[in-house]
C-alpha cells in the first residue's frame, strides 16, 4: 500500500457511527415518481433478459446527483434492459421525509442516503434489503475501512448500506489574486482570520460569504471541532455519556458560537445569515468575494471545478485554530451511502447497479471526473491524482492535521435540526450565542 493509500486508510479508520447530513444543497422540487415503479410483474421476465425494468432511483441534487448521473448512464449502457431514473430532492426536504418515503407505497428501489441515525431506524424498520453477501462476493470488506463498515451496521448485525465516497471540511476557497491585491497571508490562527477582513475590504472584496442559510451548521461543526481534545469531543457529541464535557453551556461551545457572530460581523456582508449557498459561491466565483465556506464537495467538477473561470488562482485553508492547546483539525464523513429497498421484486436489479457503482473501475472514473473522492482504500495514487492537485494536497492537508468527526453527524437528529437554524439566528443577532448553547443544552436534557 502506497503512502497515500496508507493515510486514506487512518483517515476512514478513526470515522465513527454517526448522524446526519451530507453533500450540496439544492432547491429543485422532486420530479414527478411513476406509479408503476413498484410493479414487479416485468421484474420476473427482465431476468430472462427479455423484457425492460425500470429502476427509480431517489437523491439530492448537485455533486451526488451528478455522480449518478453518470454512473446511470454508463451503467444502462453495459445492461440495457434496465432503465434508472432518478429523482431528485433538496436536501432538507428529503433529510426529513426520506425515512417515511422508503416505507411508503411510493419507495424507490434505491436510494442515496446518509449513514446516520435516521439510516439506523429506517434499517431497524425492516424496510431494507441486507447487503452482508454483497460485502463477501464483492470483496467490500477488504476494500472499505472497518470504520466505514461498522457504521452501516444495524442493532441485528446486518448492514444495509454501502459508503460511495468520503467528505471532508469545512474548507475556506480564497481566490489567491484577491488575498495578493490585500497584501494579507492565509490566517494560522481566528484572531488573524478577522484581521485581514478589513484589508480585503479596502480593496474591494466581501472578505468570506457562506451559504448559511442552508449549509451554515459546517461553520460550527467546524468551530466545535477546533474546541474540544479529541476525547472530550467524544463525550461532548455522545449524548449517553454522563460527563460535565456533555454539556452545550460548556464555555468552549458558548465561544464557538461567539466566533459565528464575529464571522457574520466582520467577514460577512451585510443579511449574512440569509444566503444561501448557491448565491454565496456565485458571490465567490464572479470575483465580489474573496474567500467562500463549504466542504470538500465544492470543488468538484459540479460546483468550482464547473463555475470558476479558467484563469482564477484558487486556494484553500482550513479553519484556523481557536485555542493554543487545541492543534486545528478537520471534519471527516464518510456516511453517503446507497441503500437497497426490500420488497420492490428488483432487489436483485438494484444490487447489480450498488455492485457496478463500487467497482473500483467505476471509483476510478468518480475521481477521473473530478466529482467526489471515492471510497475504496485499494485505488492507488495514479488512480486518485486526476482529482487534480487542489483535492489531493486537500486530502494529504487533511491527514497531517489530524481528523474529528462532523459535529452535526454525530448528535441526535434534533440537535442537529436546531443548530441548522441557530447559526443564522446567532449571526443575524436574533438569538445571544449564550441562548444558542442553551438551547441546544435543554434539547439535550430532554432527550436524555
Amino acid at each position: 500500500m502506497n503512502k497515500l493509500n496508507r493515510h486514506f486508510a487512518a483517515v476512514l479508520v478513526v470515522l465513527l457511527v454517526a448522524m446526519l447530513f451530507g453533500c450540496a444543497p439544492s432547491s429543485k422540487e422532486p420530479k414527478e415518481s411513476d406509479s408503476t415503479q413498484n410493479d414487479s410483474s416485468s421484474s420476473t421476465d427482465a431476468s430472462q433478459g427479455n423484457e425492460q425494468v425500470e429502476l427509480i432511483l431517489s437523491t439530492i441534487p448537485g455533486p451526488v446527483a451528478e455522480r449518478l448521473v453518470n454512473d446511470v448512464e454508463a451503467f444502462m449502457k453495459e445492461n440495457p434492459n434496465i432503465k434508472i431514473k432518478i429523482n431528485e430532492f433538496p436536501e432538507a426536504k428529503y433529510m426529513d421525509q426520506g425515512p417515511r418515503l422508503f416505507s411508503s407505497s411510493e419507495k424507490p428501489d434505491l436510494a442515496w442516503f446518509w449513514a446516520d441515525a435516521d439510516y439506523k431506524k429506517i434499517a431497524d424498520a425492516g424496510v431494507l434489503e441486507p447487503l452482508d453477501d454483497m460485502y463477501q462476493s464483492e470483496g467490500w470488506d477488504h476494500v472499505l475501512p472497518q470504520s466505514t463498515i461498522d457504521r452501516v451496521r444495524a442493532k441485528d448485525g446486518k448492514v444495509y448500506a454501502v459508503n460511495t465516497e468520503i467528505v471532508w471540511g469545512p474548507v475556506v476557497y480564497y481566490n489567491k489574486a484577491a488575498f495578493e491585491k490585500a497584501g494579507v497571508d492565509v490566517p494560522k490562527t481566528m484572531d488573524e482570520w478577522y484581521q485581514i477582513g478589513p484589508k480585503l475590504k479596502e480593496v474591494g472584496y466581501i472578505p468570506l460569504v457562506s451559504g448559511n442559510a442552508d449549509v451554515g451548521v459546517l461553520i460550527l461543526s467546524g468551530l466545535l471541532a477546533n474546541s474540544f481534545k479529541p476525547d472530550d469531543y467524544v463525550k461532548l457529541t455522545n449524548s449517553e455519556i454522563k460527563d460535565p464535557v456533555n454539556n452545550y453551556n460548556h464555555e468552549h461551545v458558548v465561544n464557538a458560537f461567539d466566533h459565528v457572530k464575529k464571522m457574520g460581523d466582520e467577514l460577512m456582508q451585510k443579511g449574512a445569515a440569509g444566503v444561501n449557498d448557491t448565491d454565496a459561491r456565485a458571490l465567490f466565483t464572479q470575483g465580489k468575494a474573496a474567500m467562500y465556506s463549504n466542504g470538500s464537495w465544492a470543488a468538484s467538477d459540479a460546483l468550482l471545478g464547473k463555475e470558476l473561470p479558467k484563469d482564477f488562482q484558487l486556494g484553500y485553508f482550513y479553519y484556523p485554530q481557536i485555542y493554543n492547546d487545541i492543534p486545528p483539525k478537520v471534519a471527516v464523513y464518510a456516511g453517503n451511502s446507497l441503500l437497497v429497498m426490500k420488497g420492490t421484486g428488483k432487489e436483485q436489479y438494484a444490487k447489480k447497479f450498488l455492485t457496478f457503482v463500487m467497482s473500483k473501475e467505476r471509483q476510478k472514473v468518480l475521481a477521473q471526473n473530478k466529482q467526489l473522492f471515492p471510497s475504496r482504500i485499494d485505488l492507488s495514487q495514479q488512480d486518485i491524482e486526476p482529482m487534480g492537485p487542489l483535492y489531493v494536497d486537500m486530502y494529504q492537508k487533511m491527514n497531517e492535521l489530524g481528523v474529528m468527526n462532523f459535529w452535526h453527524t454525530e448528535v441526535n437528529s434534533e440537535l442537529s435540526t436546531a443548530a441548522r437554524a441557530l447559526v443564522p439566528a446567532v449571526m443575524s443577532g436574533q438569538k445571544t450565542p449564550q441562548q444558542a448553547a442553551q438551547e441546544l443544552q435543554s434539547i439535550l436534557e430532554k432527550s436524555k
